[in-house]
């Protein structure tokens, strides 16, 4: 559903249902569309690739 909406969080995070996808996803849902926003939302592992 994420991805026929044009949203490729799956390419980023490889457990959309983790704690940081989880937390991207409610933040979408409440309307936050800015990147830096949700990268920001990024725990453990997902830090990693958004420094990159």
């Amino acid at each position: 559903m994420l991805e026929g909406a044009n949203i490729k969080l799956s390419s980023v995070a490889t457990d959309i249902m983790g704690v940081s996808g989880r937390a991207m996803i409610e933040a979408l849902i409440n309307g936050v569309n800015d990147p830096q926003t949700l990268s920001s939302l990024a725990k453990r592992g997902l830090m990693k690739k958004r420094m990159i």
